[in-house]
């Protein structure tokens, strides 16, 4: 399963759409994709969430064992600066470059 977490809907459903067969999990918010995570083969994390950013859930990802295994490709800005070694992120996909294309290819990486 791949696990988008994002607040924009249209996004969401766009990187769904652009994984085909896959199976897709949409979380709006932190909350729900910690709720979400089981299972998860991949996660396309959106940085700008509501309440709790995609910091908070990335360092909650990073300090367990199990949930630290799971590859993140992180969507935000360009020119946010973060350590993707020290959060265990395995791509970072600038937000206006999360084309179908760009996110099928990102996902052939990581997940059959």
């Amino acid at each position: 399963m791949v696990l988008v977490v994002t607040a924009d809907y249209l996004r969401g459903e766009m990187i769904a759409k652009s994984l085909g067969d896959k199976e897709v999990c949409i979380a709006k918010d932190a909350f729900q994709a910690l709720d979400a995570l089981d299972g998860a083969k991949l996660v396309f994390l959106d940085y700008a969430l509501p309440a709790v950013n995609g910091a908070a859930l990335l360092h909650e990802l990073a300090s367990d064992k199990e949930l630290a295994k799971i590859p993140i490709v992180l969507m935000a800005d360009v020119g946010l600066e973060i350590d993707m070694e020290t959060y265990n992120i395995d791509e970072v996909l600038p937000t206006r470059e999360a084309t179908p294309d760009r996110v099928r290819r990102l996902a052939g990486r990581y997940v059959e």
